[in-house]
């Protein structure tokens, strides 16, 4: 028993580890094509990484590192950057 216990905490380990390395490789590309691809492109990539991130998570898991990127996108590229308002001029 002891053994098939510690196989379902490496396999929970392995998922978490790969969620998080398409978390990682997202931001990074994000932060990388900021110069040359737009607001929209930008969003796409995140929605794209929220998805395949969400194959490796727990429901819960999921939404709360949705949640935290959306807000830290807002904060990072959506004009006036540096804050939460968004300018809509």
């Amino acid at each position: 028993m002891p053994q098939s216990h510690t196989q379902s905490g490496s396999a929970a380990k392995h998922l978490w580890l790969r969620s998080n390395i398409v978390w990682t490789v997202s931001w990074l590309l994000m932060l990388g094509l900021d110069v040359w691809i737009d607001l929209a492109n930008m969003a796409l990539i995140l929605v794209l990484s929220a998805a395949i991130a969400a194959i490796w998570s727990m429901p819960l898991a999921s939404l709360a590192a949705s949640a935290i990127a959306v807000l830290a996108f807002n904060f990072a590229f959506v004009p006036p950057r540096g804050a939460f308002a968004v300018d809509l001029h």
